[in-house]
């Protein structure tokens, strides 16, 4: 089976106060994720891959203007055993992934896509 990573965007009509209002975010500034991507809210995960106790860390910012807002830009996964940034979901953005051969990047995706996918109130899939 192969999986991809999913782009999201705010839907149309969200403002940032509805953004502070999900029941996920968190309002308070984030400095770490991208330079590209200043936010002043964010949500956050955490997921382990038991067969290898692999544990990855996946934290989304929002910034106030919404229109600035890039799933991936504004997204940073975190490998929590060297404790830096999981750089093959980066390099495998335009890519499908065959799961059976990369298995932690195949989770680390599918987990991404699972929580962006519960913003569905906020968020909406690129296609």
């Amino acid at each position: 089976m192969f999986v991809k990573v999913k782009r999201y965007k705010i839907k149309d009509g969200i403002t940032f106060e509805d953004i502070l209002n999900h029941k996920y975010v968190i309002n308070e500034p984030v400095t770490y994720i991208t330079d590209s991507c200043e936010t002043l809210a964010y949500a956050t995960t955490c997921a382990i891959y038991k067969p290898y106790n692999f544990e990855i860390s996946i934290t989304v910012g929002f910034p106030k203007d919404v229109k600035k807002f890039d799933s991936i830009d504004c997204s940073i996964l975190i490998d929590e055993d060297f404790d830096q940034p999981y750089r093959p979901f980066y390099s495998s953005v335009n890519y499908r992934i065959d799961d059976n051969c990369f298995e932690c990047l195949a989770f680390t995706i599918k987990e991404y896509n699972k929580f962006m996918a519960s913003f569905y109130d906020i968020l909406e899939e690129v296609k």
